[in-house]
């Protein structure tokens, strides 16, 4: 995880006794570079939100290091209506600049817009934004079982423990997402998965009623990444090099 600059991260990941974390970080990531060849990837984690909205300049900062994979997250809080548009046309300028510098490949190097071509690339739906209940569970230090580590230490969220699972709560996550969380009719449904049920029941107290400001963000930018994939496909179909990540 790193959010940035030093600037940047030491304000929004100070180490436990107060001060900045971002040079040892910087030493640790030096460290897995030299033997990247060896390891899957190297990637990236970035967190933005009310706190922290400088997308672009943690972009701009994050391309000097041979990252596989940059995973940019906005975390949900009480002022989205004022952050999440911000975000957004942060994250626009910079997925500009990566398209322009660097075409599809650098593009999809922000795992949003990767996630997004590939979905497309293969023509499949997405009925899932996670598999939190279906393909993935959580399990806490007691042993107690959650769909979601976000859930951990929820009682009204437990789903068995030990060697046990309550089948009968287990079930509940058995559908869709998209059904379960009501998309209807929304265009963007089978791009975006449902969405996700921790945002949902930070901002409306169900994780299967919809929060707005999530869904306005995220059409917004899976509509930027089918704008993005049209140029690419065109930029291919008149026999330019392809450029896939």
């Amino acid at each position: 995880s790193l959010d940035g600059p030093a600037e940047i991260n030491d304000l929004v990941r100070p180490t436990a006794g107060g001060l900045g974390s971002t040079e040892k970080c910087l030493r640790g990531v030096a460290e897995l570079f030299k033997v990247q060849e060896q390891l899957g990837s190297v990637n990236v984690h970035s967190v933005f939100g009310s706190h922290n909205l400088e997308v672009f300049n943690t972009y701009v900062f994050l391309q000097k290091f041979n990252w596989d994979v940059i995973f940019f997250t906005f975390a949900t809080g009480q002022d989205d209506e004022i952050a999440s548009p911000i975000y957004v046309k942060e994250l626009f300028r910079t997925a500009e600049y990566a398209f322009k510098t660097g075409g599809e490949r650098a593009l999809r190097r922000i795992s949003q817009f990767n996630d997004y071509f590939e979905i497309l690339d293969s023509q499949k739906r997405m009925h899932n934004y996670c598999g939190a209940g279906k393909s993935v569970l959580q399990v806490d230090t007691q042993g107690k079982f959650y769909a979601c580590n976000w859930f951990v230490g929820d009682k009204k969220e437990e789903l068995g423990s030990g060697l046990n699972l309550d089948q009968e709560k287990v079930s509940k996550y058995a559908e869709p997402l998209v059904k379960l969380n009501n998309c209807g009719d929304c265009w963007a449904k089978y791009l975006c998965g449902g969405g996700c049920m921790f945002v949902h029941r930070s901002r409306t107290q169900d994780k299967h009623k919809k929060d707005a400001e999530f869904c306005n963000r995220t059409r917004s930018i899976i509509q930027k990444g089918l704008e993005y994939y049209e140029k690419s496909r065109q930029l291919e179909n008149e026999g330019e090099r392809s450029e896939v990540y």
